[in-house]
């Protein structure tokens, strides 16, 4: 099974097109799902490769995110209680 297929398996869904699926030790080979990390997207897989701390390269990448949506979208979240 491919580490998307065995991603999908655990959460119980189809992932996403935008999601991608880190291989945590690097072995690509290596698709035991401790070894996978589900990322929202392609911008969150760059922080985990570029970032030397994944916890804080992780939030900035987020908080990148958020700094780019629309007004609209920024409202509409605050109303249900998101705060970044």
């Amino acid at each position: 099974m491919s580490h998307r297929q065995i991603m999908e398996k655990e959460i119980g869904r189809s992932l996403k097109p935008s999601e991608v699926i880190h291989h945590i030790n690097g072995n690509h080979r290596d698709n035991r799902i401790k070894n996978l990390y589900l990322c929202k997207d392609g911008q969150e897989h760059s922080c985990i490769h570029h970032g030397k701390d994944l916890d804080k390269w992780l939030d900035s990448c987020r908080k990148e995110t958020f700094r780019n949506t629309s007004l609209f979208l920024r409202k509409s979240l605050r109303k249900k209680g998101f705060h970044f």
